[in-house]
């Protein structure tokens, strides 16, 4: 008598492991729209101590407030890095939030930030162009699909 053939024999269920789930890992655009974060701060802080002063003609910040000022750049891009590179949706849209807001008050701080500079310009619509690459790289596929992973 064979095993099947015994109908006292309880029932097979054929279950196999579950799938790993498919977006475990962070993509690799969220390392790369926070390193586009990490350039675009880069940016503002060179813009802020060096170029400003530099164009503008007044005279260079002391190294004491250079020194205090970048720290507190880099301070806030170590904590928006993390918690961006583990997942957290509220940074996520906390940055797209700030965005929006730089975009609206651009055209009122113009005047007052560029003195006519072109250069100052420059600078400050390719940080901008470089943080919106780095918003849609968070919030496009498979990005945005890790955030919500990460959330539920």
């Amino acid at each position: 008598m064979e095993p099947n053939d015994n109908k006292y024999t309880p029932p097979v269920a054929r279950v196999a492991d579950p799938e790993p789930e498919m977006l475990t890992e962070r993509p690799r655009q969220i390392s790369t729209a926070v390193w586009l974060l990490w350039i675009s701060f880069a940016i503002g802080s060179l813009n802020r101590d060096l170029i400003y002063p530099l164009i503008i003609g007044t005279h260079s910040l002391s190294l004491i407030a250079t020194v205090i000022g970048s720290s507190i750049t880099i301070l806030v891009t170590i904590w928006i890095s993390r918690k961006l590179l583990l997942g957290r949706n509220w940074m996520r849209i906390t940055l797209l939030i700030a965005f929006a807001v730089g975009l609206l008050l651009m055209p009122f701080n113009m005047k007052m930030l560029f003195h006519g500079s072109t250069e100052l310009l420059i600078v400050y619509v390719v940080q901008g162009v470089i943080q919106a690459i780095s918003l849609w790289l968070l919030f496009t596929k498979p990005g945005s699909d890790w955030f919500r992973k990460k959330s539920s």
